[in-house]
């Protein structure tokens, strides 16, 4: 049966100051009721007009219609409808829910009051991909919190009790901070010997290599290679004597040496090396 909207049902409308009315496709207007809405400045809206909606979106309070507890076709006030698809009190008319199961999904009427008066229908979704990205976000805090997804959420965490800075990650990588780095004496058998060094990768940190800083300032001193070991020169130049001939790296060289040999490092001035060397099986 087609429903019948009278020139009294516009001027009830006007009442209630709403300036938009909601018919579908099959209602019968009077043409005293559409010189009403006219003269009210009323826009009247059919079902087909509502191109954005999948389907038919029926419309919230304050439109005309056979709606529970309003003048509309929606905005139920039982607890049955509420925060539901569709008909349901503080809904967002026909999909946009505003409840946990479904914020920002998309549909029509976003209602901004609790009865849905003076809201519109067929809203564009909250998100690009009809996704709250808040909500998302607040969700994953939580379930952090209570460790729920350990690991996952998880940040860079600054590695403590080492004599430099440095950021680690679950992961396994480790980000040491050179300028921080504070270097320790070496015993090189000579307590004159000004050389220095610091570990910065240990066998916590990797099963295959151990690598670190060394300099060496103004003097000379016997390496037994013990493991493959290898050398880059960060700054000023360093002096490998091998088998009785003397070679010389300088800044951004990379020195190779092979277990089982002994060699004399020594440096004119201050040399900085980085190096890393086979962990020990």
């Amino acid at each position: 049966m087609k429903k019948l909207i009278c020139e009294a049902d516009v001027l009830a409308l006007a009442r209630q100051g709403q300036r938009t009315l909601y018919i579908s496709s099959s209602a019968l207007i009077t043409p005293a009721a559409a010189d009403a809405a006219a003269a009210g400045d009323i826009e009247v809206v059919r079902e087909e007009a509502l191109s954005d909606c999948r389907g038919y979106c029926p419309p919230g309070a304050g439109t005309i219609g056979d709606g529970v507890g309003t003048t509309g076709y929606g905005a139920k006030t039982t607890a049955d409808g509420a925060g539901t698809t569709g008909y349901g009190a503080g809904t967002t008319g026909c999909a946009v829910k505003t409840t946990g199961d479904g914020v920002g999904t998309t549909g029509c009427g976003a209602k901004t009051t609790v009865d849905g008066v003076g809201t519109t229908v067929c809203v564009a979704k909250t998100t690009a991909d009809g996704v709250d990205s808040e909500l998302i976000y607040k969700a994953l805090q939580a379930m952090a919190s209570k460790m729920l997804i350990d690991g996952i959420w998880d940040e860079p965490k600054a590695c403590s009790d080492l004599p430099y800075k440095s950021e680690c990650d679950p992961a396994g990588l480790k980000i040491v901070r050179g300028g921080s780095v504070q270097m320790e004496f070496l015993d090189t058998g000579n307590p004159n010997n000004d050389v220095h060094y610091q570990e910065l990768i240990s066998s916590s940190d990797s099963k295959l290599m151990n690598a670190g800083f060394l300099e060496i300032n103004q003097c000379s001193f016997n390496w037994e290679v013990a493991c493959d070991e290898m050398y880059y020169v960060v700054q000023g130049s360093l002096s490998i004597t091998v088998g009785g001939k003397q070679y010389t790296a300088v800044s951004g060289d990379v020195v190779n040496l092979p277990v089982g040999h002994t060699v004399v490092f020594s440096a004119p001035s201050r040399a900085k090396l980085f190096y890393a060397i086979k962990a020990a099986d």
